[in-house]
């Protein structure tokens, strides 16, 4: 799809999808560890959500069912190359890096003015 001076817009968060925001969200940051830390917490809500919808059809509630959804947990290190899976909930560390991401991106929204809440 090009716009009006000819150029192409890239997919994501030109179309509104969470996964574009969260994209773009990325990109900007400077360090690449700080990129990655980023990355692993925001995953679990892209995968949620769902990274192709569009930001405006996310409600609050959707958002409060996806922090209920990571306090419940109860798996960990699925996937980790060095750690064996574990079956408990997850630490308080752990929990508060989730919600710290979150609202950071959500907040970079809003100021934005991508949308209206965090």
């Amino acid at each position: 799809m090009g716009n009006s001076n000819g150029r192409k817009r890239g997919k994501g968060m030109m179309d509104g999808s969470l996964g574009g925001y969260v994209e773009r969200f990325l990109s900007i940051k400077y360090n690449p560890q700080t990129r990655i830390w980023y990355a692993k917490y925001l995953a679990p809500m892209i995968k949620f959500l769902g990274g192709d919808r569009s930001l405006a059809s996310i409600t609050r509630v959707e958002a409060e069912n996806y922090w209920r959804a990571v306090q419940a947990r109860t798996t960990c290190w699925e996937n980790h190359p060095t750690k064996p899976t574990q079956r408990r909930p997850l630490s308080p560390t752990t929990l508060h890096n989730h919600l710290r991401a979150a609202r950071t991106f959500w907040n970079a929204l809003v100021r934005q003015r991508a949308t209206e809440f965090n």
